[in-house]
């Protein structure tokens, strides 16, 4: 179960439709594992929903009736058919759903590069215009070295689980980070850490032995 949620404001915006790509994906992916925030989004659908209805009606021409529905019946055998390709595809039983066309053929599919002595990443999604969307892979009991953040860093926990001074964290946690947070996180002995994290902005190591490493991550 999930102990660190997107506040309220975040889930009525991903509802309402108004988040960016790379924050709908990461709350999708919370959903996935966490029960608590699936029921508050379906409240403030149903929320949504008497809003509308309680909305004055506008007259509707016939003309433009018949296109809509027109319009319904032409796009419904596309969207079924993508749903087919989805769930023919993107199956693979480790990757949350909302992830699998990013990852089709699972984690030890992907082309990971190594950053840290116990640290691998794998960047999944790039654009030129906005944030990083990249997975990290920490070994057990792998420790990251202490740092900071120039912009703000999301992750959502993937599998097995680390902590911080600020808490530990477990599969469909959902954290954000920014320069007035210092950590270093630990990975879980039991088992490898992998984590969904979208950053605006290279991480910034603050620790003496690692600041060296700084111009490489810019």
């Amino acid at each position: 179960m999930s102990n660190f949620h997107p506040d309220q404001t975040k889930l009525a915006e991903y509802v309402a439709g108004t988040l960016s790509y790379h924050e709908t994906l990461l709350i999708s992916v919370h959903l996935h594992y966490c029960k608590e925030c699936q029921q508050a989004v379906q409240r403030l659908e149903a929320l949504g929903g008497v809003l509308l209805d309680d909305l004055p009606g506008e007259p509707v021409g016939e003309d433009l009736l018949q296109a809509t529905l027109a319009s319904i019946q032409n796009d419904e055998p596309v969207h079924r058919a993508r749903r087919e390709e989805v769930g023919r595809y993107y199956r693979h039983p480790e990757v949350p759903a909302p992830l699998q066309k990013l990852v089709p053929r699972g984690f030890d599919a992907l082309p990971w590069r190594k950053l840290l002595p116990h640290l691998q990443v794998c960047d999944i999604e790039l654009s030129p215009q906005g944030p990083k969307i990249s997975l990290h892979r920490i070994r057990p009991g792998g420790r990251i070295p202490r740092h900071t953040h120039r912009g703000s860093e999301y992750t959502v926990v993937l599998k097995g689980g680390f902590s911080d001074a600020l808490g530990d964290y477990n599969p469909g946690d959902y954290l954000h980070r920014d320069a007035d947070h210092e950590h270093e996180p630990v990975a879980a002995e039991s088992e490898e850490c992998i984590c969904l994290t979208v950053t605006e902005d290279p991480l910034k190591m603050t620790s003496w032995k690692w600041r060296w490493m700084n111009p490489f991550l810019s």
